[in-house]
């Protein structure tokens, strides 16, 4: 029982990480498109 709640908190932690950074690059690229127009 303890080894599948760690097995699980591990898989929603790799989860919940990779969805940051893929959230996280997408907002940083949209960002830098809208910021480089504005500089252009």
């Amino acid at each position: 029982m303890g080894y599948y709640i760690y097995a699980e908190s591990q898989t929603y932690i790799w989860m919940y990480l990779s969805a940051a950074s893929l959230g996280l690059g997408s907002g940083l690229v949209i960002y830098g498109t809208l910021f480089g127009r504005n500089i252009n």
